[in-house]
């Protein structure tokens, strides 16, 4: 079977011979294909594919185009996605300790359960996303985007919410605390 990736341009990026997306994607990585691309002002467009369970730990995913996909249970340690569209991707249950997604719009994402501790969401477009029960543990979300998103069962300890604005309603949800209006 063949893979072929593009840019949102429709550029080639890589072109692989293995048996699934997974192996695929895990050889363009190995062979630096996504790095290549950026260097050459390509945005890699890997939407609407499924990536459950993928291995992407330091990964470098910077301003890589997953509009839409699915990275259930996916193993992110330390992966950088600084700039990524990640609008609408479904995260449950992923490993994203220490990762960097400063910048990287996840507009109306499903984080839910996702263990988020150390991670970078500076300037994050968190708009509408969905956290319930994840683990924010020491994240830095300075500058965040948060309209909307819901909190409900949070671990919020250490984390940072400077030059943002979250509502006491957001709040008391992560604490378990349902607010009637």
């Amino acid at each position: 079977m063949s893979f072929k990736i593009q840019s949102i341009d429709g550029q080639e990026i890589f072109v692989s011979q293995k048996a699934t997306v997974y192996e695929a994607v895990q050889e363009a990585l190995a062979r630096g294909a996504f790095w290549r691309a950026k260097q050459t002002g390509l945005i890699p467009d890997l939407s609407n594919i499924n990536l459950n369970m993928l291995d992407l730990c330091d990964a470098n995913f910077n301003r890589v185009n997953l509009e839409g996909s699915v990275l259930e249970y996916a193993f992110c340690q330390n992966v950088s996605l600084v700039g990524a569209n990640l609008r609408s991707t479904r995260w449950i249950e992923a490993d994203l300790t220490g990762a960097n997604l400063s910048d990287a719009d996840l507009t109306n994402a499903d984080l839910s359960g996702v263990d988020l501790s150390g991670a970078r969401l500076i300037k994050a477009n968190l708009s509408g996303a969905r956290l319930v029960g994840a683990d924010l543990t020491g994240a830095d979300l300075t500058g965040a985007t948060l309209t909307g998103a819901d909190f409900s069962q949070t671990i919020l300890a250490g984390a940072i919410f400077a030059g943002n604005k979250i509502s006491a309603k957001n709040l008391l949800a992560a604490l378990g605390i349902n607010f009637q209006d």
